[in-house]
């Protein structure tokens, strides 16, 4: 069985998947429960001052943030059509219906209709059919909190709304990963601007809290309602600037921004705005985009130019993968008589090291065995000459001794000599 730590490395990789999908511009996450398998839970349930009655087949979801916590959850199946800016994937086929239509809304017989909590529309979607409001995330604790609600509207309440709370865990497990990636005593400071005017993410927004995971101190987290102040911006000097598409020319068009760190650096990057606003497995997209931009020694094992977090990762996640599985790897033993493919592979790593300087066919002689002993004798193993699980593990490892390599301070002592040939026996 893999370990823990394995699961993680594995969390990690569907993390980078996530985000080579979003910079192709195809991004399709996989909700982590089956609609087929979805707890069954208690209903009526109540949600956001409101009761459901029955588990509902038939809703309209007016908030694209609130439609991606919908499908990481995976209740995207009891959708019957979303507002226009729900733009995700996993919800092309499904109509797009203007929340200012509520003619076109009521025609569909939605059982409910999800929306944030304050949405100004809610008086009019509410001649339509019955409307849950619910409030978007603002921390960790408060990510567990959304999910359960939403869960809980889509699956009851119970085991519904304890899957929901699954789900967010398992964001933030993530999301842990990349932090510890980005772990650093230097403080790098950014900000996401939506604007030159005014419009930022501040502390207030979730997406400070995702900055933070990325290893980035926002600016603006003291600020609140999404409003910054030039004057800050100016103090604060930020050593990253996200923006919105668009907006990066226009930053640099700016007087006001040309003493900024970033604006000298040239460290300006535009992402898409729903990176910063939605709350489904998109914060782990977000994360690994601004830290991939923020941090591009990430990538210096994958590529001379990074551009973005995903080789890098996948390249850590390939190779701990690896060592794991070697770890983990049994080896048929060999010894003295053997004549086989295996014999054959050994001898050639053994003569890559030095160990074996005649020539070798296969056949494991008392050459091969005593070159065996040398290695064994070398790495700290006992010099018996029988290549078993332990020898072999040890002589493929990238960390093998060679014969020329300085002696280690405690070894076994060398096994008795045999007489060379002219060929490896």
């Amino acid at each position: 069985m893999r370990s823990g730590k394995l699961r993680k490395i594995f969390a990690l990789s569907v993390a980078a998947i996530l985000t080579a999908l979003l910079m192709a511009g195809c991004i399709d996450t996989v909700a982590e429960i089956n609609p087929d398998d979805a707890p069954i839970g208690e209903f009526p349930v109540s949600v956001g001052g409101a009761e459901i009655s029955a588990k509902p087949t038939k809703v309209y979801v007016a908030s694209a943030s609130l439609a991606d916590v919908v499908i990481a959850i995976g209740a995207e199946t009891q959708l019957v059509a979303s507002s226009e800016d729900c733009t995700q994937p996993e919800l092309e086929a499904l109509p797009k219906v203007s929340t200012e239509s509520t003619d076109e809304i009521s025609a569909l017989s939605p059982d409910l209709i999800l929306t944030t909590a304050g949405d100004s529309r809610s008086t009019a979607l509410a001649q339509t059919a019955q409307v849950i409001e619910i409030k978007l995330s603002t921390g960790r604790e408060d990510f567990e909190r959304l999910y359960g609600e939403v869960a809980s509207v889509f699956m009851g309440g119970g085991p519904g709304y304890e899957a929901g709370i699954s789900n967010a865990r398992k964001i933030f497990t993530t999301l842990d990963d990349v932090a510890r990636e980005t772990s650093s005593d230097i403080i790098t400071t950014a900000c996401y601007l939506y604007d030159t005017e005014g419009r930022a993410v501040t502390g207030d927004m979730f997406a400070t809290v995702v900055m933070e995971y990325s290893g980035l101190t926002n600016v603006f987290g003291i600020q609140t309602q999404g409003q910054y102040d030039m004057e800050v911006m100016q103090i604060a000097n930020p050593n990253v600037i996200f923006c919105a598409p668009g907006v990066k020319e226009q930053i640099e068009n700016d007087t006001r921004f040309k003493e900024i760190s970033a604006v000298k650096d040239k460290r300006i990057y535009e992402m898409p705005a729903s990176l910063m606003e939605w709350q489904g497995r998109t914060v782990i997209t977000a994360a690994l985009s601004m830290s991939g931009k923020a941090f591009p020694e990430l990538m210096e094992e994958a590529t001379p130019e990074p551009e973005n977090p995903v080789d890098a990762i996948n390249s850590k996640v390939e190779s701990q993968v690896q060592q794991e599985e070697e770890d983990n790897k049994t080896y048929t033993t060999l010894q003295n008589g053997d004549n086989s493919d295996e014999v054959n592979t050994m001898q050639a790593r053994l003569t890559e090291l030095g160990y074996l300087t005649s020539e070798y066919d296969g056949y494991f002689g008392d050459v091969t065995e005593q070159a065996l002993k040398e290695f064994e004798t070398k790495n700290g193993l006992m010099p018996d000459g029988i290549a078993d699980t332990e020898t072999l593990r040890a002589l493929y490892s990238d960390k093998a001794l060679k014969k020329s390599d300085p002696d280690p301070t405690a070894s076994p002592p060398p096994a008795e000599s045999a007489p060379a040939s002219s060929t490896a026996e």
